[in-house]
């Protein structure tokens, strides 16, 4: 005899069959939030992989540019950089500016700027025809010192190289006034300032990287150095804190339009994440007993270790100059 069913038991059956457990509930929620973690991570990651690809493409770019304007021009060609800011609105982030400049063929003795250094300035110009590149948010650049006399002062026998950074926040500033309609002039609270030094990738006229153009040293007992002249105005228009130590300068003036900073011949150049660098390294001490040479010395000391494993080197190729990312 066939077994029949009531109404009421189908549907029981049916809700028995539909129904999950608590424990399974709380399994699928479990797989759900390690799952959506882990995409954050990964997203995050891929972010920032690709601003610093980014990053290293308009470097390329920018080298790739001078390159090919010094071999067009026979004329000594380079690629420096600087951190710009609207003065205009704080809020927006401060970025990393990518300038091609071409020798101006002005070489003076460093007194017709006023500056005491025995040495001879070279001027170059920004080229108008080559727009200057702006790195994503985060991004910067840093290259060895090869040149100037700051290298004695703060290098011990265990550090392999010393690092050129740019000038680098945070930075208190207690007051801040406009002065027309560039640059304003500052009140700061000097203990607070982070120091960074000028440099740039310099190219003869036949497109190889060169450290010096030997058709402009004027005398052998006096150095040459390089300055851009960014406004055009024909002078050097020197960061009131360099100190004499390589064209360094304090973090807000190194921003401000009409200053002007010697550059550093670099042998090759270093992109890396800002951001991720600050996760990993402590910033707040550098400098902690004054002065420009115990700030770079501490900067170099921590920051450099984490550059030389996790940034992204740009080396050029010695017979024709032309650019290698990771070349070593």
């Amino acid at each position: 005899m066939m077994k029949r069913f009531s109404k009421s038991t189908s549907s029981n059956v049916l809700r028995r069959l539909r129904a999950f457990t608590l424990l399974e509930l709380l399994v699928v929620i479990g797989i759900i939030s390690v799952l959506s973690v882990a995409t954050v991570i990964s997203v995050q990651k891929v972010s920032r992989d690709v601003k610093l690809s980014t990053g290293v493409n308009r470097v390329l770019g920018a080298l790739t540019s001078a390159r090919s304007e010094a071999i067009r021009t026979n004329t000594p060609t380079l690629v420096t950089f600087r951190v710009v800011k609207d003065y205009e609105d704080p809020s927006k982030p401060e970025q990393v500016e990518v300038v091609v400049a071409q020798f101006t063929g002005d070489i003076k003795p460093a007194g017709f700027y006023g500056s005491s250094s025995n040495a001879y300035f070279e001027r170059y110009q920004p080229v108008p025809t080559i727009a200057p590149r702006l790195l994503p948010e985060g991004i910067k650049v840093a290259a060895p010192y090869t040149e100037f006399s700051l290298i004695s002062e703060v290098t011990t026998d265990d550090e392999d190289t010393l690092w050129n950074f740019m000038a680098t926040g945070p930075m208190v500033l207690t007051q801040i006034t406009f002065n027309g309609d560039s640059a304003p002039s500052t009140t700061y609270d000097t203990q607070s300032g982070q120091w960074g030094g000028g440099f740039a990738v310099l190219f003869s006229g036949d497109g190889t990287m060169i450290m010096r153009d030997p058709n402009t040293i004027v005398s052998a007992e006096k150095s040459s150095y390089r300055f851009v002249d960014f406004d055009s105005d024909r002078q050097f228009d020197v960061s009131k804190g360099t100190g004499g130590y390589g064209g360094n300068s304090l973090y807000f003036e190194q921003r401000q339009t009409d200053r002007d900073f010697l550059v550093n011949s670099a042998q090759f150049l270093v992109v890396y994440d800002e951001e991720r660098a600050k996760q990993d390294v402590d910033y707040t001490n550098w400098g902690a007993n004054g002065g420009v040479v115990n700030f770079i010395q501490d900067r170099n000391a921590e920051l450099g270790p984490w550059v030389t494993e996790n940034a992204d080197r740009i080396h050029f190729n010695r017979y024709t100059g032309l650019a290698e990312v990771g070349a070593r």
